[in-house]
């Protein structure tokens, strides 16, 4: 473990330094004869904290996706039992980056800035550890708080136990609610923290944390858990989300943005009036992966289709849902859904011919952060701005916290849940008195508010505006919903699906398959047969187009029709353990190198 902390420490001091300055002055000096002395040095440093925080554009491991590559790209959850106690996040490379923000606080008092200045780059080191930690508390509960820069002469800190989950969740708020009161309105970009990152980041966490309890106290096992941790209560919680967020509607001036699309297809989205924080990327600079998510090995899956609303806001029942047809599952439909998934004549931007969902995954490809640059349609070369805090976030922690909270009025709604649908073009006004949509009952059994129906509409919005955003993971987590969306029951409705496919007949040409229609011009695009001999035979018949056959990997939830399943899912290893997967365990390593590490006593046998 000492010798995890000296090159920690060496990490640390690298960021900043080179080795003839290390040779001139030991490290107490270095902070403060070299680095610490004017505001331009304070920001020079804190520029480093930036990796604490990024964007995300896919929602692999949840719902929300379809694959069959089981291995890398989805049931997390219900992988936990296989990965358990090698996870990683606890070597010294995940613990550095908090060494060098403490460092930073312990030596950040310039004598040539002003006291605002000082306080506005320890309140950004500050936001940053709060990101530290909140990660790490999401992950592995209990972790020591830590709160210097640890030297190898430490010993008290270097074989530290863990803290409980209340102390540092109490922790995780103090640095946050300083951010908030030191933070600059605006930091000169929306690439820099800033107040209303602040206070975004203090209202999605505070709502994640305050539901996660609250939903956890309802298992006897992790409800003792929880008591044990100083972590039973969480209506503070709730009322810091509803806070921050009404705060930052307030004050900060955001907006709802008129194009749904261009939030995440723009090469500039600082100007834009809903993006908060932001990731910033240029072409053969700084570029990204978004443009796989359309053609890598997953699509988007049914389930999450399923979840969008017709135009007048009412749903689809369960008996619509069964047979709806690609081709008509766009039409008086949420537009988000077309602006999220492939829908009949969608084309990539400058293509002549409308696209044709991969089968093999689905069918339901993402086009959600799709770049609108040719030049941009390949691996690791996607330049398009990718959004990390944006308004329609905040509207839903402030519609949600109020629910939970049991404060939910028909005013709230329309400034929150009912402008966001109204920006997708949706007619129907959610009221408090809505009605309880059965498919997402079933969805989220343990609901418990006032007002359920429209409670669960809250829900079913936070879904699909957000979908795709890297968000879903966390939702089902802090939900306590793992076992109705993930166990695998043999219930078709629980299993990772595709889109519908029409029922296979004999053709005239003696084989068996169905042809599909997905462009939306009325011609056959695809052909599903049912064996590799059918399928060479329709090829034939009907060449040019896309072609599949039941035994590549892909099933059908009624044998000769339905909607597309993957072999590998029938066999998925384990099943959802509740409380259990809602944690995870520290890594064995970790236990055995400090005996005051005490394993999570949900995992500890």
């Amino acid at each position: 473990m000492k010798k995890i902390l000296i090159l920690m420490l060496m990490l640390g001091l690298l960021l900043s330094c080179n080795d003839d300055f290390l040779e001139r002055y030991p490290e107490n000096s270095i902070s403060k004869e070299a680095f610490f002395n004017t505001a331009t040095d304070l920001e020079l440093y804190t520029n480093g904290f930036y990796g604490g925080i990024g964007s995300s554009y896919d929602d692999i491991g949840t719902d929300n996706i379809s694959t069959r590559e089981a291995k890398d790209a989805t049931w997390d959850l219900l992988r936990a039992a296989v990965s358990d106690l090698t996870q990683d996040g606890w070597s010294k490379d995940s613990w550095s980056a908090l060494r060098s923000i403490n460092f930073f606080l312990e030596n950040s008092n310039a004598p040539n800035a002003t006291e605002a200045e000082v306080k506005h780059y320890q309140a950004i080191a500050k936001f940053f550890r709060a990101q530290f930690y909140i990660d790490k508390v999401n992950t592995f509960s209990d972790v020591p708080w830590l709160n210097k820069a640890l030297d190898v002469t430490d010993e008290e800190y270097l074989y530290a136990p863990k803290d409980t989950r209340g102390l540092v969740v109490d922790s995780i708020i103090k640095d946050m609610k300083f951010a908030v009161d030191h933070l600059s309105l605006s930091n000169g970009s929306k690439t820099r923290v800033s107040k209303w990152a602040a206070l975004a980041s203090l209202a999605r966490f505070s709502l994640h944390e305050g539901t996660f309890r609250k939903y956890g106290m309802k298992n006897a096992a992790e409800a003792a858990y929880l008591t044990s941790k100083s972590a039973s209560e969480y209506t503070y919680l709730l009322e810091i989300a509803r806070d921050a967020s009404q705060q930052l509607m307030d004050e900060g001036g955001f907006s709802l943005h008129g194009d749904y699309t261009e939030l995440f297809t723009s090469n500039s989205l600082e100007g834009n009036s809903e993006i908060i924080l932001y990731d910033d990327y240029e072409n053969d600079k700084r570029e990204h992966n978004a443009f796989t998510r359309l053609e890598w090995q997953y699509g988007t899956s049914q389930n999450l289709l399923d979840t969008y609303l017709k135009l007048d806001g009412t749903p689809y029942t369960l008996e619509e849902l069964k047979t709806l047809e690609f081709r008509d599952s766009f039409s008086n439909r949420d537009p988000r859904a077309a602006q999220t998934i492939n829908s009949p004549g969608w084309r990539m931007p400058g293509s002549e011919s409308d696209y044709v969902g991969k089968l093999p995954f689905g069918g339901l490809g993402q086009v959600k952060f799709t770049p609108l640059d040719e030049d941009g349609w390949s691996w690791g070369a996607s330049y398009n701005d990718l959004p990390i805090f944006r308004y329609a976030e905040v509207l839903l922690i402030n519609a949600e916290a109020h629910s939970e909270l049991g404060t939910l009025t028909n005013t709230i709604l329309d400034n929150t849940v009912n402008a966001i649908r109204s920006r997708a073009g949706i007619t129907g006004n959610l009221t408090t008195s809505a009605p309880v949509d059965p498919l997402l009952d079933a969805r989220y059994p343990n609901i418990d508010v006032a007002n359920k129906g429209a409670a669960l509409e809250i829900r079913r919005e936070r879904r699909v505006e957000l979908a795709c955003e890297g968000r879903r993971y966390a939702d089902i987590i802090r939900w306590h919903v793992g076992d109705a969306i993930f166990t695998t029951d043999g219930k078709p409705e629980n299993l990772q699906r595709g889109m519908y496919v029409p029922k296979m007949t004999v053709q005239p040409d003696g084989a068996t398959y169905t042809l599909i229609e997905v462009t939306g011009d009325n011609e056959p695009d695809v052909i599903v047969a049912a064996t590799a001999g059918d399928l060479a035979t329709a090829s034939n018949s009907h060449p040019g187009l896309s072609q599949i056959s039941l035994d590549e990997n892909i099933a059908l939830t009624n044998g000769d029709e339905g909607h597309i399943i993957f072999d590998r899912e029938v066999d998925v290893p384990g099943t959802f353990v509740e409380p259990k997967y809602y944690y995870r365990p520290i890594p064995q390593s970790a236990v055995l190198l400090n005996e005051n590490l005490v394993q999570h006593e949900l995992w500890s046998n």
